[in-house]
């Protein structure tokens, strides 16, 4: 009877997960404010109310993601400008901006993977493909180490 129980509860909390997660129903917009209300980004030297004000006004993450990649882009611009990087050799400077981009192309990339969903059917296929490989790899293994051993056998008789 225990047994039983313990089946039709994982059951239950199977189907649970399922909903929940695959189905998207932890993305609501209130599980997302309390969880980044949970882990705040401290920023160096604080954010200044203008700065607030900008990112309350832009719309989406993916601008404000932009609009803090201008600030830092604009920031290393002033400070060469200034001359308080010393006598670093433009090439180097230019890194920076190099570095820049690259973290919003891996952001870009990220955004991808999150918001585009992943089809069940190719789900499915990488499945399929998971169990059957190892199976194919073996015989695969097995026949080109015949094919080899007797390849090197038959060339090592003509000498």
């Amino acid at each position: 009877m225990s047994y039983h129980l313990t089946i039709l509860f994982l059951i239950c909390f199977c189907f649970l997960v399922f909903r929940k997660f695959f189905l998207g129903l932890t993305r609501t917009h209130m599980s997302r404010t309390l969880y980044n209300a949970a882990r705040p980004f401290r920023v160096i030297g604080g954010v200044s109310d203008a700065e607030i004000e900008f990112l309350q006004a832009a719309r989406g993450p993916l601008a404000k993601v932009a609009l803090c990649s201008m600030w830092l882009q604009e920031f290393i611009t002033r400070e060469y400008m200034a001359g308080s990087t010393g006598k670093v050799a433009p090439p180097i400077l230019s890194r920076l901006y190099q570095f820049t981009s690259d973290g919003m192309i891996g952001y870009n990339q990220a955004r991808k993977v999150t918001y585009i969903p992943f089809p069940v059917s190719l789900c499915f296929a990488v499945g399929a493909s998971r169990r059957f490989l190892p199976v194919a790899n073996r015989s695969a293994n097995r026949f080109s180490h015949a094919f080899y051993s007797s390849h090197t056998r038959k060339s090592l008789s003509l000498w």
